[in-house]
């Protein structure tokens, strides 16, 4: 089969995410960040004038051919797969003869599907002579009716698992019981199956050059036009990505290849399908600049105004409107990470708002909504870059439920509800991100201006959240036993620091001095690298106090939590 490879790139799943000029998309990472809500554009999605839907349907069937599966050693899989292309297939021949369209499309079509429902059919067969032979009524049955012609095989499917074949080779028929170690013949039953497959695709594929070069020289399309038509050239340096594929190391053939879409899409630039592509090179378009993220943005939407306009083409203008919402939600975030931005500091917001109105057009064409929430979380994220709070805040809690099991969503909610004026939402928020997700940064919190309003007005549940508290207790040696004379002045008393707060403390200090029955002064100097949440850390044989009360009032304890706060920890004095 020719490019088997794009059997395996081109087999992207539905829910992977007018235009604006390219010149326009990168100026606007630049622009200012502004307490008024950026507008947010209604993205026009209508096809263009040069957008042709026989030159689309040539392609889309280059594209159904090379989907048909490479391996068949799956049969659930298998049928599946070719079920899947069944029926695309079928509403596309019934769409074309419905609106009478072009003389070649609708017989290349039936002859398409034929041959898939042929392949099927021979698949459904052997399944239910398997099952015959091994309900025990023989095999002379399956002999009867599973045999092909001289040389040919027959595969017998059980569940996921090729189980045993059939043959007629010169008359004489041969046939085994699954499980039976017959791995030779297995083989050679396999490759007759499938050589007679690869037959059968290779005369489709000529009808299919064909029809192109008619509808070629019709509309004076440019050779080359189709992608089944490439010249010599480009099919071997396709073949050269081929052999680099790996699945489990795919970077170099994902770089390759999308070299080589950007070189088909410099040779046809009028096929939507090319920049479909990109939906299988979204990890390493994620690793570039934002400025070139955007430029491949700019690239999905113009392609997707390539898409003809009747809506059984929506699934592809869809995969091109999630490219480029995706590429442009990216952008916006890898340019307020490099700026240590927030939602409430976006300096991008025009490019947050380019996104949200991508998402917008993009939830419109998914026939199956948005079943994980990944859009509509995507897009809450883009309305708070762009200054709408509280149509985020709203957007984001409609996915909870799908979203919301982890520490960033919780976060962003939690941000969110501030900006929007929920203070005691957001307080909530927080407590459940430090409670249920042990969410440990602390300052992270503390320095984000989304959470400015929570800091402005004081407001006591937050501080309560986020200011370190421990427990402070001193062990007084001379209690434990030993007799007073010995107890005294020898170093026998421990201080003990206790974590309470909900968050680990790092570089911690203890300081100041206590205040002994006899109103001395005992200096504290101590430290040490972090205590966990509940934790406790004991400094041996500190001092020595005399018997009577003491003071510590003149205790604190500061870490690097305290950064920034205008008092020390919250300290609590416990007798031991």
């Amino acid at each position: 089969m020719k490019y088997p490879i794009f059997a395996g790139f081109l087999l992207f799943s539905f829910w992977l995410p007018g235009s604006l000029a390219l010149a326009s998309d990168t100026g606007l990472l630049s622009a200012p960040a502004s307490s008024v809500p950026t507008e947010i554009p209604k993205i026009e999605i209508a096809a263009a004038p040069e957008a042709s839907e026989p030159l689309f349907l040539i392609r889309l069937m280059e594209e159904l051919y090379m989907e048909w599966p490479e391996t068949v050693d799956q049969g659930k899989s298998l049928q599946a797969k070719l079920g899947d292309l069944r029926d695309r297939s079928y509403l596309h021949s019934e769409n074309i003869k419905g609106r009478k369209l072009e003389e070649p499309l609708a017989p290349l079509y039936d002859k398409f599907l034929t041959m898939i429902r042929a392949y099927i059919n021979s698949l459904d067969d052997a399944k239910f002579i398997n099952k015959k032979a091994t309900e025990g009524r023989g095999w002379d049955f399956a002999q009867g009716v599973g045999g092909i012609a001289a040389g040919a095989a027959r595969v017998f499917f059980v569940g996921d698992m090729i189980t045993g074949y059939s043959t007629v080779t010169g008359g004489a028929s041969g046939a085994f019981r699954p499980g039976e170690a017959r791995t030779a013949e297995k083989e050679k039953a396999l490759s007759g199956i499938l050589r007679q497959r690869d037959e059968n695709l290779s005369n489709f594929i000529g009808s299919l050059q064909n029809a192109a070069f008619m509808l070629t020289d019709k509309y004076n399309w440019p050779k080359g036009a189709v992608g089944c038509l490439a010249p010599k050239e480009d099919r071997e340096a396709f073949q050269k990505i081929v052999a680099l594929y790996n699945p489990a190391k795919p970077r170099e053939a994902q770089t390759a290849l999308a070299q080589f879409a950007e070189e088909a899409k410099e040779q046809r630039p009028n096929d939507p399908l090319v920049i479909v592509w990109y939906f299988e090179f979204l990890p390493l378009l994620k690793e570039r600049p934002p400025e070139e993220m955007l430029e491949r943005a700019a690239d999905a939407r113009r392609a997707t105004r390539l898409v003809p306009t009747p809506s059984i083409y929506d699934n592809y203008r869809a995969k091109l409107l999630y490219t480029a919402a995706t590429l442009t939600t990216g952008a916006a975030r890898k340019k307020m990470a490099a700026n240590g931005e927030n939602w409430s500091t976006c300096s991008a917001p025009a490019t947050a708002a380019q996104a949200v109105g991508l998402w917008d057009a993009c939830l419109k064409l998914f026939p199956r909504g948005d079943p994980t929430g990944e859009m509509e979380e995507a897009r809450g994220w883009a309305l708070a870059a762009c200054g709408h709070y509280k149509e985020a805040l709203a957007q984001t809690l409609a996915v909870q439920r799908k979203r919301g099991g982890n520490a960033a969503f919780t976060l962003n909610l939690a941000a969110l509800q501030s900006l929007s004026g929920k203070q005691e939402d957001a307080c909530a928020s927080l407590k459940l991100l430090f409670s249920k997700y042990a969410y440990q940064d602390v300052l992270k919190i503390k320095k984000n201006p989304d959470f400015q309003s929570l800091r402005e007005f004081h407001c006591e549940p937050y501080t309560a959240l986020v200011r370190p508290h421990c427990a402070l207790a001193i062990n007084l040696g001379w209690k434990t036993g030993r007799t007073l004379t010995l107890g005294m002045g020898f170093g026998t008393d421990d201080v003990i620091v206790t974590n309470k707060s909900p968050f680990p403390l790092t570089h911690v200090h203890v300081s100041g001095h206590v205040v002994d029955a006899k109103q001395k002064e005992r200096p504290l100097d101590l430290t040490v690298e972090s205590i966990k949440p509940g934790a406790s850390h004991k400094w041996e044989k500190v001092f020595s106090l005399p018997r009577g009360e003491f003071n510590t009032d003149a205790v604190k304890i500061e870490c690097d939590q305290t950064e920034g706060d205008s008092e020390p920890a919250s300290v609590e004095f416990i007798q031991s």
